[in-house]
């Protein structure tokens, strides 16, 4: 398969338009990097996990997934015993990560699985803050789970399916059981590689100092 990547023309640059030239370089760089290995489908063991929910239009909560970089799953919360296998995940978790991680921990909250230093903002890391952080030029769109991930990494597009559905009927009920599987332990994975990412090249940055 030959893989094909758009990206902006450098003249753009050229014309002042700075703000497009670490996207332009990140499209080319792509051309390099090895295609990423997707997640073993199996429960993560890392301090650090990645984290994702689905649920209905009404908010009642569907899938649960967690992952690490290298492993991810997802329990379908009508599966028998799927509250403690998150349990016993999450016991072993330190760390918090998701892409607008407020709403995912509203859901932890209510099963009464989320840690207290979770709950006082510590200890939790989320991969759309520190992509704002790393770049508050992105366009409109520039900022969802898959564009990062695609933009950042040579790997595969995993929501068109869904994606279809949810503009056709606004419920993630009406996906099936295997669909919402797939997408929420992927997820969870492209969540926690994208926060490994951004935490790295932010303190790669130098830090501005301004004097008043």
């Amino acid at each position: 398969m030959v893989r094909c990547y758009c990206t902006y023309h450098p003249s753009l640059v050229s014309e002042g338009k700075y703000q497009y030239e670490e996207k332009i370089e990140d499209d080319f760089r792509r051309f390099k990097q090895a295609t990423l290995v997707p997640p073993r489908d199996e429960p993560p063991e890392s301090r650090a996990l990645g984290f994702d929910t689905e649920y209905d239009s009404g908010g009642t909560l569907l899938t649960v997934g967690l992952a690490d970089s290298e492993s991810a799953v997802a329990y379908e919360v009508d599966e028998p015993g799927w509250q403690a296998s998150v349990k016993k995940v999450l016991k072993k978790a330190k760390v918090l990560v998701g892409h607008s991680i407020p709403g995912d921990l509203d859901y932890l909250v209510r099963l009464g699985m989320a840690h207290d230093s979770w709950l006082r903002g510590i200890d939790i890391c989320d991969s759309l803050l520190l992509a704002r952080m790393h770049n508050e030029n992105g366009g409109k769109g520039a900022y969802g789970l898959e564009t990062l991930m695609l933009s950042k990494f040579n790997t595969d597009a995993w929501k068109a399916d869904t994606e279809k559905l949810i503009k056709a009927t606004g419920n993630a009920r009406d996906w099936s059981s295997e669909q919402r599987i797939a997408r929420c332990r992927l997820d969870a994975w492209a969540t926690r590689v994208l926060a490994k990412h951004f935490v790295e090249r932010l303190a790669d940055e130098p830090v501005t100092q301004h004097r008043d």
